[in-house]
């Protein structure tokens, strides 16, 4: 049997956060089930996850961590290299050499076409997993796993005739923690999951736990978590400390099992949203990137998620306000729980038909 050989370009940072690395993480772990050898490029920028990766067993092709000025960026996130388009796809280049793989994966804000066009010789075929859909690519694939009103229609220009798209929270790369805990619909609001991501450099975890002090009911219990990135870590144990109704958890491998136990999560947008919906757990959300808005929007719309608005505009009243109305309206509860299942139906189908696609031997290139 022809063993195909995947490599992935993706990083870690304080200022990226840990969400494309963990994404890709599950892609890999999914792509190893198939029997297709996975390797990892990444650049050990400040809070890079490398040795976690190779923890999970995958090797890692580490780049070294820079920060070069970049004087003209071509794109909104090409900063988040660390160092020029031009010189991280020499460097990548210098690893490829050696591999040649079938199909190199890249999840990464700060590259685009110029970038893929460049590593193109040393590849067979060329997957992109993106959110912004604000530049355009070079690549035979290319997953979106975000809800829009528009989705159908936001690559049209942005990537070549020939590429294959996966749209829609269909194809959202769950763990396989996720994908074997079983859907519940929520009836009544008793326990809340505080979680916003790996870094939360703004705190929005201590608006939250705010908030849940101003409810009065002693019923009501929450399991926080915070990711080894967070800097307010020690602080805000230190502080509620004393209270009984709240429990934290520090970097944790359990998260389906902590999202499955709670009857609501006040969180961000971004990839965790997907982990939620196919669980069933109603969202109290708050955006904390740009990225993360028309998306929250559109599923507010749709009537999927609670949503509160951007960071800097919410507050630990309005927080509060949202819990107490589900607690006493347990009727919309239930309907942002059936809806969210809704969104994810027939997931495993489309995601079949994802590894179908892109383990396929050849050259898709034109």
């Amino acid at each position: 049997m022809i063993v195909m050989n995947v490599v992935i370009r993706a990083d870690a940072s304080v200022q990226i956060g840990t969400g494309h690395v963990m994404r890709c993480l599950t892609l890999a772990e999914q792509l190893k089930e198939r029997g297709t050898d996975v390797a990892f490029i990444c650049r050990e920028h400040e809070g890079h996850l490398c040795e976690f990766i190779r923890d999970k067993g995958f090797h890692v092709f580490a780049l070294p961590g820079k920060d070069v000025k970049i004087n003209e960026p071509r794109n909104t996130h090409e900063k988040w290299l660390g160092v020029p388009q031009e010189r991280d796809a020499a460097e990548t280049i210098e690893v490829l050499k050696t591999i040649r793989p079938d199909l190199l994966i890249v999840d990464h804000y700060g590259i685009d076409h110029i970038w893929e066009q460049t590593i193109r010789p040393y590849v067979h075929n060329i997957m992109v997993i993106d959110d912004l859909a604000d530049r355009p690519h070079q690549c035979d694939y290319l997953l979106d796993q975000n809800f829009y009103e528009q989705m159908n229609r936001r690559y049209d220009a942005l990537v070549p005739r020939h590429c294959s798209l996966f749209l829609g929270p269909k194809y959202a790369l769950l763990r396989k923690e996720f994908r074997q805990t079983d859907t519940r619909v929520r009836n009544q609001l008793n326990h809340v999951l505080v979680f916003f991501g790996g870094s939360d450099l703004s705190n929005e975890t201590a608006r939250a736990l705010q908030a849940i002090q101003h409810i009065k009911s002693r019923t009501l219990t929450a399991d926080v978590v915070l990711g080894k990135n967070n800097p307010y870590k020690d602080e805000l144990k230190a502080r509620y400390a004393e209270d009984e109704r709240i429990h934290f958890h520090i970097h944790v491998d359990y998260m389906a099992r902590l999202m499955n136990r709670a009857d609501v999560c006040i969180g961000a947008g971004g990839s965790t949203t997907w982990e939620r919906c196919y669980l069933g757990l109603p969202t109290i959300m708050m955006t904390v990137a740009k990225n993360q808005e028309e998306i929250a929007r559109d599923l507010s719309e749709n009537g999927i998620v609670h949503y509160l608005g951007k960071k800097e505009d919410v507050t630990p009243e309005m927080i509060a306000q949202s819990l107490e109305q589900l607690i006493q309206h347990p009727d919309q509860l239930r309907q942002y729980s059936q809806k969210s299942v809704k969104l994810m139906e027939k997931k495993e189908m489309h995601m079949e038909n994802l590894f179908q696609t892109i383990l396929q031997k050849g050259d898709h290139s034109h």
